[in-house]
């Protein structure tokens, strides 16, 4: 194996990480396309149909450990505690009444993950120095 500056022995195409933080930005009712969203809980395990990523329960950092992988999501989102997904960037279309981002995250009940209605979204970006 050899890595892109071809060193022997090493390969850097393999988990590449775009991002190395994020931050909490906004809890709307996200209405970006389906189609420019990646789900966790359908990518996570890659080519694998179940894997035990899926069965661990979902909180912000992990969601951000999945979605820093790809280098064209921007924000990651996560709704009802536990629906976790990825996006190039996020759409409000909150009017009020939609209701509030209340439920706890099933792997930090500290933590609000989204709501029925409404997505906990959050921010990346990278800072340089990882």
């Amino acid at each position: 194996l050899s890595s892109k500056h071809g060193e022997e022995g090493l390969s850097l195409d393999a988990d590449v990480i775009y991002k190395d933080g994020f931050s909490r930005v906004a809890c709307e009712v996200d209405a970006s396309p389906e189609a420019a969203r990646l789900y966790f809980k359908e990518h996570a395990c890659g080519s694998v149909k179940d894997c035990r990523l899926l069965h661990l329960p979902m909180e912000p950092r992990m969601c951000f450990d999945f979605c820093r992988e790809h280098a064209e999501m921007k924000f990651f989102g996560i709704r009802q505690g536990r629906e976790c997904y990825c996006a190039p960037y996020f759409h409000d279309v909150s009017k009020g009444g939609e209701g509030v981002c209340n439920s706890p995250c099933e792997g930090d009940s500290k933590e609000m993950c989204g709501g029925t209605d409404k997505s906990s979204l959050f921010a990346m970006h990278l800072c340089g120095d990882s």
